[in-house]
């Protein structure tokens, strides 16, 4: 596939939404056409004795009265008592001969084993059970109910038909929701259940309390397809090496360094697109560092499909000082087209389901050890994720795709997976062998609000929440992951570049049409076109001619060969008298150093240089600038 080549539009994408209306009897066993629950503790084995006849004692076996959760007492209808003499070994199917009186349809063999088996592994008081549902192609299967449920929810459990059989009841990790969570967004609910495909689903919820929360549903997704599914090339190149300088270049010795801070002035060409290619990187506010050395290459969101029109801004962080490890939980055997589809189902239950936004974590990785950008803003800034509720503040999240409690990971995606962490963990100055203090925000049961919790550096979603993630397999290589990011960290600091030092806040012109690079070499990557005039303002860094500079929020370096010293020009050698009390600044802005007073009726002499309502002059041998509001033409 050519590297020009852009992602295909995403087809066929479907969502389904299932209400959950409490305990639906036909999803449970019969006993001659009573529903019966697994005894409790309380009752269990328990029989208290009869004195009525045998005959009527007989009748009432088989018509036992059901205790329902909430204390009252069903009896069920007589009609189910025809049979005489239970079976008591399973059968694939209800013969008619056994209930001739009955009106109720037969179950298949396959429906009575779904019903003898809905509360296999169960834990806690039954609130909620769906009979097997027909349902939409879909990927990701996952529960949801309101954010301000009183209920504690103590097990969310879902199973699937996929190929024609169902599989065993998955139980769904319970989003910790904390207070910014649930002010952010009125659902709560499980991590979605991951399938190569499947077209039926059926759900059971526990609580304490067995009542069901309020608004519990099923929300199924189909991410659709499309072409160019696990075809492209990441469109976040990895990172190059540079080439060190023990000094400056002769070029960069031609341009004396300029002490003027100014600040920038746009014009129309600024506002030119970045140009469009599959491989056209978002931008990076570190370009050139020692981190992007080791940046790994990314599949951005535009290449695997994310839908931005549901996606809302993020907060940000304001420090990372830990760094999360989850896994997916869902299904291990998939093909590199399947994990692109996979990412977008986990982005649809996230952002729409559960109503976040956007999706939960900043990185997924395959098992091919492809990484994905996942939370708007991850690549360059530190948005505020959902991944560890109580714990997202100064914290971000990568997601292993896969279920890694039943199997190892792959060593392609434990490799990719050192990479974002020794890239990030350099980038923000984190010890990867080390340790760090959070305070719990609430939502977590390991953990109460206000909680001051000393974890690893990079640490498992197990560590402060109570769950499984990222299995044990993946869990019990931590420990060894941390050394190695520990080492791919010092020797990046190692082998960093030496930048020379330059004033920033200049502001340059483009003097004939050029581009704006990732890092300071003419093979780095196009972060967008320049335009002849276009306006940069230059960061403190150089290396061999190459400049940082910004443009419209995108930092990358120019060759400064292409740029001049942009000002205004004003007329020179006319005297302005000041009509108030004022001062002469080192550079045209306000919050620079004051060279000396001038008072009221003071005159100057303009040079021919202007820059946002600032004019340089000189008064007595001393050239500064003056803010043009404070003066007035001298007669």
């Amino acid at each position: 596939m050519g590297a020009e080549q852009t992602p295909a539009p995403v087809e066929g994408e479907e969502k389904e939404v299932i209400e959950i209306e409490g305990i639906d009897a036909e999803a449970l066993p019969e006993n001659d056409g009573e529903v019966v629950e697994p005894p409790s503790e309380e009752t269990a084995g328990v029989s208290e004795p009869s004195e009525e006849p045998e005959e009527s004692q007989h009748n009432e076996d088989q018509n036992t009265e059901e205790t329902l959760n909430d204390g009252d007492t069903e009896v069920l209808p007589e009609e189910s008592s025809s049979s005489e003499t239970p079976n008591t070994e399973p059968t694939p199917s209800v013969s008619e001969e056994a209930s001739p009186q009955s009106s109720q349809p037969q179950k298949s063999a396959e429906e009575q084993h779904l019903a003898e088996t809905a509360l296999e592994d169960s834990q806690g008081t039954l609130a909620a059970i769906t009979a097997p549902i027909e349902s939409i192609d879909f990927v990701a299967a996952g529960l949801t109910w309101d954010s301000d449920t009183a209920e504690t929810i103590t097990e969310a459990a879902v199973r699937v038909r996929e190929q024609g059989g169902w599989s065993e009841w998955h139980d769904l990790e319970v989003h910790a929701t904390d207070e910014e969570m649930k002010a952010n967004s009125p659902r709560a609910g499980t991590e979605p259940l991951i399938t190569l495909e499947a077209d039926a689903v059926q759900a059971r919820v526990h609580t304490e309390s067995g009542v069901a929360p309020e608004g519990l549903e099923i929300s199924l997704i189909d991410p659709g397809h499309s072409v160019t599914d696990g075809q492209l090339e990441p469109a976040s190149p990895e990172g190059e090496d540079v080439e060190t300088a023990a000094e400056a270049s002769v070029e960069s010795s031609l341009h004396p360094i300029e002490s003027f801070k100014t600040e920038a002035h746009g014009n129309a060409s600024e506002s030119m697109s970045r140009l469009t290619s599959a491989r056209a990187p978002i931008q990076t506010n570190r370009s050139g560092s020692a981190a992007d050395a080791i940046k790994p290459a990314i599949v951005t969101r535009a290449q695997w499909g994310a839908n931005e029109s549901v996606t809302s801004t993020s907060s940000q962080s304001s420090d990372l000082k830990a760094m999360y490890v989850h896994h997916t939980a869902g299904t291990n055997n998939y093909t590199r087209a399947q994990a692109y589809g996979q990412v977008r189902a986990i982005f649809s239950y996230h952002a729409e389901s559960l109503r976040w936004g956007d999706i939960g974590y900043n990185f997924l990785i395959d098992r091919y050890g492809t990484i994905y950008e996942g939370r708007r803003g991850s690549l360059d800034s530190l948005p505020l994720g959902a991944q560890a509720g109580g714990f997202n503040t100064n914290t971000f999240g990568i997601s292993t795709i896969g279920n890694f409690d039943v199997a190892q990971p792959p060593a392609g995606m434990v490799e990719s997976l050192k990479k974002v962490l020794a890239w990030k963990g350099l980038q923000y100055g984190i010890n990867a062998t080390g340790t760090t203090t959070l305070t719990s925000a609430g939502g977590t049961s390991k953990h109460s609000r206000g909680t001051r919790v000393t974890v690893n550096t990079i640490l498992g979603h197990r560590d402060t929440h109570a769950t499984a993630c990222p299995g044990r397999y993946l869990y019990s290589q931590l420990q060894a992951i941390r050394k190695d990011v520990s080492t791919r960290i010092s020797n990046a600091r190692a082998s960093a570049p030496n930048y020379d030092t330059i004033s920033s806040g200049l502001i340059y012109q483009a003097k004939d049409n050029t581009v704006l690079r990732a890092r300071p070499t003419s093979k780095s990557d196009i972060l967008r076109g320049l335009p002849s005039g276009t306006r940069v303002t230059t960061s403190n860094r150089a290396l061999n001619g190459w400049w940082e500079v910004t443009i419209n929020g995108t930092t990358g370096w120019i060759a400064h060969r292409h740029f001049t010293r942009y000002y205004d020009t004003i007329s020179s050698g006319l005297i302005y008298q000041a009509k108030d009390n004022t001062v002469l600044r080192a550079r045209p802005t306000s919050k620079s150093d004051i060279l000396r007073g001038l008072p009221s009726g003071t005159r100057v002499t303009t040079s021919n240089r202007a820059l946002n309502g600032w004019w340089e002059v000189t008064i007595n041998g001393t050239t500064g600038w003056i803010a043009h509001r404070h003066f007035t033409r001298s007669k």
